[in-house]
């Protein structure tokens, strides 16, 4: 396990410019990380398959626009991202069987 650490923004008012939280602890939900300083940790290869195997449900969902379903797409496949429906659906395929 690892024991790197990265700054996110504080959460309250008396923890200064920013706090040092070990990367494992770091929750998107909760954290921001502070800009410049840290990249966001790596997700485990779990989260990968399982938000891989989510968006490409979104592929079939009849309710979720095309812009939708590229915008979370993007967010796991990111700078590499295809710009048609069924090429992106096809790295997600890849992505979710070899993280």
């Amino acid at each position: 396990m690892s024991n790197a650490t990265i700054q996110v923004k504080p959460w309250s008012h008396d923890q200064g410019e920013y706090v040092i939280i070990n990367e494992v602890d770091f929750d998107p939900d909760f954290h921001e990380l502070l800009d410049g300083k840290a990249k966001k940790p790596a997700a485990s290869n779990d989260t990968v398959d399982k938000a891989a195997l989510e968006v490409l449900a979104m592929a079939t969902d009849p309710s979720v626009q095309f812009l939708s379903f590229k915008s979370a797409a993007a967010k796991l496949l990111g700078d590499k991202t295809p710009s048609k429906k069924d090429e992106i659906v096809a790295a997600l395929e890849e992505l979710a069987t070899n993280p």
